[in-house]
């Protein structure tokens, strides 16, 4: 225990292990709470992989072969598989700059986030343009 010399007529009183009245409360959503709440940590990282595996293992392959997917990706050349890529991330960073110029003060990673966020729901929930919406 600490003493202070702060005490009325030159007395040493015992500090207090209190917080001060003032002092911030402690941000409730870090790590040390995660690691407290092991339920939580378990769905935050289980629903995702489960439905990754849902989608890729069940959903795709009812859609389309895999095999004929990478048949038609090996018959593609070097360059053309580069413009491909190429064209993609030109799609997605026209997107970015957009919503970046639409909310002034929008960093790339935030405006790449808001995309992608909005695109996965509207892409995976019925209905999921206006939710999308919303999101973004």
């Amino acid at each position: 225990m600490e003493i202070s010399k702060a005490g009325q007529d030159g007395v040493d009183v015992p500090k207090s292990d209190a917080p001060e009245p003032d002092a911030p409360e402690p941000n409730p959503s870090t790590a040390a709470e995660l690691r407290r709440r092991p339920l939580r940590r378990v769905f935050t990282i289980g629903i995702p992989v489960v439905l990754i595996i849902a989608v890729f293992g069940f959903a795709i392959p009812r859609l389309a072969s895999y095999g004929q997917v990478l048949d038609t990706l090996r018959t593609m050349t070097a360059s053309s598989i580069a413009m491909v890529a190429v064209a993609a991330l030109v799609n997605l960073l026209a997107n970015w700059a957009l919503i970046m110029s639409a909310v002034p003060g929008l960093s790339l990673p935030r405006a790449a986030a808001s995309n992608l966020a909005s695109t996965a729901v509207a892409n995976t929930v019925p209905g999921g343009g206006a939710i999308a919406l919303g999101i973004s």
